[in-house]
C-alpha cells in the first residue's frame, strides 16, 4: 500500500513537472540572458513563460557580447513583428518559421550565412545591408508577399521552393549564383545590377510586374504562358532571340527593352508574339523578321533605332498595321519574300577602263537555302567570286560584282539567282532577280581637308584644297563642288541638305553663324554628267562642324 502511494506521488510530481516544463519557451541560452537582461522575465524567475513571450514585440540584436547562436522558434512568439540584427557575428543562421506577426525583418552589418522564411501568410519586409557573409536565401510555402532588399550584400543563392507561388519582389544585392527558379504562377519582381546568373526558369502561367537586370550574363529565360508589366535587360549573353523568346509574349501590356545584346545578329519574332512595346538597342543586329507575329498587328510599338548595323526589316503583309515602327535610317522595310534578303539594285559611276567592285549580301532566316545555278553578268559587268552552294542563316553570302566601262554611255544588266529551301519537307523554288546600273564619270576623292572659320558678322567661311585628280588618277577638276550642311546629327549622311555648288574651292554661308549654334558642313567633288546622280559619301567620311560657344 505505501508502495502504491509511493507510485503515485511520484507520478503526480512526474506530472507536475511536465506541466511546468511546457510553460517555458525553449531558448538558445544566450538568447535567453538577452531577453531576460532586457526585461521580458517580468517574473524574475529566470526563465521565459509563455505567457512573457506574448508581450515581445521586437527584437533589437545589436551587442555582440552575447554570443547568441540560435533564435529558436520565432513561433513561440506570436505578437513579434520585427526583427533587427547588427552586427552578431556568432548568428549565423536565422529561420522565421510559420510566426503570423513578422512583418519586419532588418539585418545590417551581420554574419548570416542563411535565411529562412517559411510558411508566412503576411507581407514580410527584409532588408539586408552591408551582410558580412555571403548570405543564401531559403524562401518556401510563403502566400504572403515577400519583400526583400538588398543593400550592398552578396547571394550566395537564392531558393524558391515547394508549390505555393512567389509573390514578392528582389530588389537589388549581387546574385553570385548562376541559376534562379520560380514555382508556377508566381508574381515576380526583381532588380538586379551585378549578376553571375546564366538561367532563369520563371516556371508556368508567372507575371512578371518588374524586371530589371543590368549587366548580367543571363545566357536562358525559360517558362510558359508567361505575363508581365515591365521587362529591361541590359548586357546579357543571349546568343540568339530562341534564348528569351517566352518573353515575347508577355501580352499586349507589357514593354520588353532590351540593350547592348552584342552578339545577337538576326531577330525573328515567332507566331503569337505579343507584347504592347519592343525595343532593342545597342545590338550586332543587322535584319529583323517581324513578318511571323500577327498578334502585334495594330497593338504594338516596336523600337530598333539603336542598332547601327541593322539593314533589312521583314515586316508583315499589308493588313498588318503596327501602332509604331521605328528604325535607323539605313534600314529599308522589305517583305523578303522567299526568305532571301539583299538589296535589289547595285549601282556604280566610274572611268573608262578603271574597274570599280561593289559588294553583294545575300542572308536568310532560313536554315539553309541550296543556290541551284546563278545567271551572271555580261561585260563591262562581272562576277568576281565563286558562287556559293549554300546561303545560311548564321553565314550570309557576299558576291563581290566589278563594273568596268569600255566607252562613254550607262550600262545594265542584271544577276538571277536560282535557289531552293526545304521548310516542313516541301521544296520551296525561288527566282531572285538584282539589277545592276553603272555609268561612266569620274570619281573623285573625298574632301579631307575642309576648313571652317566664320567673322564678327556671322558669315561662315568654308576652304578646301583644290581637286585636280581623279581617284583612277586621270588629270581632270570636278565641274561644281556640292557643298551640303546639317543641323542635325552630322555622322548621318541622309541628315545633310544642298547649300550650294561652286566651282571653285571655297564658299561662304552668308550670316549661318549668327542664326545657328551648330552646323556641319560636307563638300563633294561633282563631275556634270548627263543622268548622274550624286554619288554620296561614306559613312566613313567625317563632317566639319562650326559650333558656337554660348556665353553663360
Amino acid at each position: 500500500m505505501n508502495c502504491l502511494r509511493a507510485l503515485a506521488s511520484a507520478y503526480c510530481v512526474l506530472a507536475m513537472s511536465v506541466q511546468v516544463w511546457a510553460d517555458f519557451v525553449p531558448l538558445d541560452p544566450e538568447f535567453k540572458r538577452w531577453l531576460i537582461d532586457h526585461g521580458y522575465d517580468s517574473n524574475s524567475n529566470d526563465v521565459l513563460e509563455y505567457s512573457e513571450s506574448q508581450s515581445v514585440t521586437s527584437i533589437n540584436l545589436d551587442d555582440d557580447s552575447y554570443t547568441i547562436s540560435d533564435l529558436g522558434s520565432i513561433s513561440s512568439f506570436p505578437n513579434l513583428n520585427t526583427i533587427e540584427i547588427d552586427s552578431m557575428p556568432t548568428l549565423t543562421n536565422l529561420l522565421l518559421d510559420g510566426s503570423s506577426s513578422i512583418t519586419t525583418v532588418n539585418i545590417w552589418g551581420s554574419y548570416i550565412e542563411l535565411l529562412s522564411i517559411l510558411h508566412m501568410n503576411q507581407t514580410v519586409n527584409v532588408t539586408l545591408n552591408e551582410n558580412e557573409s555571403p548570405i543564401a536565401l531559403h524562401l518556401e510555402s510563403n502566400s504572403g508577399y515577400m519583400d526583400v532588399i538588398n543593400m550592398q550584400s552578396t547571394y550566395s543563392n537564392i531558393q524558391i521552393a515547394g508549390s505555393i507561388p512567389f509573390t514578392g519582389r528582389l530588389w537589388g544585392g549581387t546574385f553570385a549564383f548562376t541559376e534562379l527558379l520560380f514555382p508556377n504562377n508566381s508574381h515576380v519582381t526583381i532588380e538586379c545590377y551585378s549578376s553571375d546568373i546564366a538561367h532563369i526558369d520563371f516556371g508556368e502561367g508567372s507575371y512578371l510586374a518588374y524586371l530589371d537586370l543590368i549587366d548580367t550574363p543571363i545566357q536562358f529565360i525559360s517558362g510558359s504562358n508567361l505575363t508581365g508589366g515591365t521587362v529591361h535587360i541590359w548586357n546579357p549573353a543571349f546568343e540568339s532571340a530562341s534564348d528569351f523568346e517566352p518573353l515575347f509574349s508577355l501580352g499586349p501590356e507589357a514593354s520588353l527593352t532590351l540593350g547592348d545584346v552584342s552578339s545577337i545578329t538576326g531577330l525573328i519574332l515567332p507566331s503569337g508574339t505579343s507584347t504592347g512595346e519592343l525595343s532593342l538597342s545597342g545590338s550586332s543586329l543587322q535584319w529583323a523578321d517581324l513578318r511571323h507575329a500577327a498578334d502585334l498587328c495594330q497593338t504594338s510599338s516596336i523600337n530598333l533605332t539603336g542598332n547601327s548595323s541593322l539593314t533589312f526589316i521583314c515586316i508583315p503583309d499589308s493588313s498588318c498595321e503596327l501602332a509604331e515602327l521605328l528604325f535607323p535610317d539605313p534600314a529599308y522595310l522589305s517583305s523578303c519574300q522567299n526568305s532571301l534578303r539583299y538589296v535589289s539594285s547595285l549601282s556604280w559611276i566610274t572611268e573608262l577602263d578603271c574597274s570599280y567592285e561593289l559588294s553583294l549580301a545575300l542572308e536568310t532566316d532560313a536554315i539553309a537555302i541550296t543556290v541551284d545555278s546563278i545567271r551572271v553578268p555580261s561585260a563591262p559587268f562581272e562576277l568576281l567570286t565563286e558562287v556559293p552552294q549554300q546561303i545560311l542563316g548564321q553565314n550570309p553570302a557576299v558576291l563581290q560584282i566589278g563594273f568596268n566601262p569600255p566607252s562613254n554611255g550607262e550600262f545594265n544588266d542584271t544577276i538571277e539567282i536560282f535557289a531552293q529551301t526545304d521548310i516542313s519537307n516541301t521544296t520551296n523554288p525561288q527566282h531572285h532577280i538584282i539589277t545592276l546600273e553603272g555609268s561612266v564619270a569620274p570619281r573623285y576623292p573625298t574632301i579631307d581637308d575642309l576648313q571652317v572659320s566664320t567673322d564678327p558678322s556671322g558669315n561662315v567661311y568654308l576652304d578646301w584644297s583644290p581637286v585636280n585628280v581623279t581617284l583612277c588618277g586621270s588629270q581632270t577638276t570636278p565641274d561644281y563642288y556640292l557643298v551640303f550642311y546639317s543641323e542635325g546629327n552630322p555622322y548621318n549622311p541622309n541628315s545633310y541638305y544642298f547649300l550650294a555648288a561652286p566651282t571653285t574651292n571655297s564658299h561662304v554661308h552668308a550670316l549661318a553663324a549668327r542664326f545657328s549654334d551648330r552646323i556641319a558642313y560636307r563638300v563633294e567633288p561633282y563631275a556634270d554628267v548627263e543622268a548622274r546622280g550624286v554619288d554620296w559619301m561614306t559613312g566613313e567620311d567625317m563632317p566639319s562642324i562650326f559650333e558656337r560657344t554660348k556665353s553663360p
